[in-house]
């Protein structure tokens, strides 16, 4: 099996996480050390009430719409591993195909 997708999209996820992270402490911080370190533009927005970017983590936002397509690719891979071994006739397999059957439940209720 080729894993060189895994690989970049570990890579893809890894870097959004990085950026997530720095634009949060900028959003957090920029202003009070704007105030410090004034020659430096990037930490010139926000202000000392703000606690974080509504754009990116309220309702609607960048992390809510990430956290949906998640779950929709998550239900529709488990739906594809679970029509794959329903044709199989096992003891064992009877056992994981109530559990991805439960899983594809649970998942639903949260989408």
């Amino acid at each position: 099996m080729n894993f060189n997708i895994y690989k970049k999209i570990n890579f893809v996820v890894i870097i959004f996480l990085i950026i997530l992270i720095f634009e949060a402490l900028i959003w957090s911080y920029g202003w009070r050390l704007s105030k410090v370190f004034t020659e430096i533009e990037i930490l010139k927005y926000g202000n000392p009430q703000e606690g974080w970017n509504p754009f990116i983590w309220e309702e609607n936002g960048i992390v809510e719409i990430i956290q949906e397509a998640l779950l929709f690719f998550t239900i529709l891979y488990l739906c594809h591993i679970y029509s794959y071994i329903r044709k199989i006739r096992h003891k064992e397999i009877n056992f994981f195909k109530l559990f991805i059957s439960l899983k594809i439940f649970s998942l639903t209720f949260f989408f």
